[in-house]
């Protein structure tokens, strides 16, 4: 399997592509672990400072002045990923 990774400031959000000469079970095994992924965590930011914390500690999600915004019991914490990701 060859993989390639492109870093390219001007992308937005992130893309996967597979290809193949076929479809098989390896690429059916493929996608079904890409969408499946879990995040063990996620980083949110209160000023200068980053907090990690696992989703079953959100209590909600939220917008403000085109920011994502999460509330924990630890506190209100911004987050870089759009919503759709979260």
């Amino acid at each position: 399997m060859k993989i390639n990774v492109e870093i390219d400031e001007e992308i937005k959000a992130k893309e996967v592509l597979i290809r193949n000469h076929e479809w098989n079970e390896e690429v059916q095994v493929l996608m079904e672990s890409l969408k499946e992924r879990k995040r063990p965590y996620f980083v949110g930011r209160k000023g200068e400072m980053q907090h990690v914390f696992r989703a079953g500690e959100i209590i909600c999600l939220f917008t403000e002045q085109d920011s994502i915004m999460v509330r924990t019991k630890q506190g209100i914490f911004e987050m870089k990923e759009r919503l759709y990701e979260l």
